[in-house]
């Protein structure tokens, strides 16, 4: 019946829709895990110079004593 090929008809295009919407959705959570990883890397790089600048610090109070 018409109403029966209506609905196979919608069944294929919403399978496509979300096919696609699957495909979007990987890569927006590949794109999250590769900035997560460069936050990551830069929060380790400014760790590792606020303590060298800490360091300083120490040192040049340290002098001025």
């Amino acid at each position: 019946s018409v109403v029966r090929q209506e609905g196979e008809q919608t069944r294929r295009h919403f399978d496509i829709v979300a096919e696609s919407l699957r495909g979007d959705i990987r890569l927006i959570a590949e794109g999250h895990v590769t900035l997560q990883q460069s936050v990551d890397g830069l929060r380790t790089e400014l760790k590792g110079d606020i303590a060298k600048l800490d360091r300083r610090v120490t040192r040049l109070e340290a002098a001025r004593t």
